[in-house]
C-alpha cells in the first residue's frame, strides 16, 4: 500500500479543482475553488485579471483561518481599473499614505504607489503570500522609479497594524481592506484597531460594511461598485459586463 504526506494530498486535490475551475470558468463563469485558495495573476498584455489556484502552505491556512474564520483565507483583488476607480472616488491627494489591510501578493500597494505617487504600506498574514508581495516589489526593474512601499508580514488586527496606523512617519490616511469573508470578529477587531490607532485614517474602504461600523468614522456609502477580479471574471467567460462589487466607503467624522 502506498501511503502519500498530506501536502502531496493537498497538491493533487489543487490540480484537480483548477482544472474544474478552468471549466467552470469557461463555461458558466462559476469559481470553484472556494475549498481551495484562489489567486490572481494579472495579464499585463490586456490589464486584467485571473484566477489561478495555489495551496498554501497547511501552516498559512490555519493561522489565517484562526484569525478570521473558516473562509478566511479565500483570496481574490481590486483590479488595476478598480483602484482607479475607488481613488477616483475618495478623492486621492499627493500626501495620502495608503494601507492595505490583508495585502496579499502586494500588486495594490505596488500599483498605489507607482500610479498615484504615494507612500504605501501592506501588510498580510501568510508568509508565502509576503513572500511573494515581495518578489513582485524587487522584481520592478531598476531603470524605472523605485516605489514607496513598505510590506510587513503580520495581523491585520494585531501589534503590526496598530504600528503602521500609529507611526509617526508616514500615518496612513487611506485604508483598503477586503473583508468580505472574515468572520465577525476579525471584522470588530479591524475596525477597532483603525478606530483606535489610525488617527489621521480620513478614508477607510471595504468590500462589505463592518458589523458594528468603525469608531470615528462615517459610512458614506455601502454600494459603490468596483471592478474587482471576480467581477472580470464573469465578464471574461460570457456573461454580461458586471458594474463590479458593491463596496461600503467610511470617511472621519472629524474631517482630516
Amino acid at each position: 500500500m502506498m501511503y502519500f504526506s498530506s501536502q502531496t494530498y493537498y497538491t493533487v486535490i489543487g490540480v484537480v479543482v483548477c482544472l474544474l475551475q478552468d471549466i467552470c470558468l469557461d463555461v458558466y463563469g462559476w469559481n470553484v475553488c472556494s475549498n481551495t485558495v484562489p489567486t490572481l495573476r494579472r495579464r499585463p498584455s490586456i490589464r486584467l485579471w485571473s484566477y489561478s489556484c495555489r495551496t498554501l502552505p497547511e501552516e498559512d491556512v490555519e493561522k489565517i483561518c484562526a484569525s478570521g474564520g473558516p473562509k478566511a483565507h479565500v483570496y481574490g483583488e481590486m483590479t488595476v481599473l478598480g483602484l482607479r476607480e475607488l481613488m477616483t472616488e475618495i478623492s486621492v491627494k499627493e500626501n495620502d499614505v495608503f494601507l492595505d489591510l490583508g495585502s496579499g501578493s502586494g500588486e495594490l500597494v505596488i500599483q498605489a504607489a507607482q500610479e498615484f505617487g504615494q507612500i504605501a504600506l501592506g501588510i498580510e498574514l501568510s508568509k508565502s503570500r509576503h513572500e511573494e508581495a515581495l518578489r513582485n516589489l524587487a522584481s520592478i526593474p531598476s531603470s524605472q522609479p523605485q516605489p514607496r512601499v513598505t510590506f510587513v508580514c503580520g495581523d491585520a488586527a494585531g501589534i503590526d497594524a496598530q504600528q503602521l496606523l500609529s507611526s509617526t512617519k508616514s500615518p496612513p490616511t487611506i485604508v483598503w481592506c477586503s473583508n468580505l469573508l472574515f468572520d465577525r470578529n476579525l471584522q470588530g477587531r479591524i475596525a477597532d484597531t483603525i478606530g483606535s490607532y489610525g488617527t489621521n485614517v480620513r478614508a477607510v474602504a471595504s468590500l462589505t460594511s463592518f458589523p458594528n461600523g468603525i469608531p470615528g468614522m462615517t459610512l458614506h456609502t455601502n454600494n459603490r461598485h468596483i471592478e474587482m477580479s471576480w467581477t472580470v471574471n464573469k465578464q471574461q467567460a460570457g456573461h454580461p459586463p458586471l458594474p463590479g462589487h458593491p463596496c461600503s466607503i467610511y470617511y472621519s467624522s472629524s474631517p482630516k
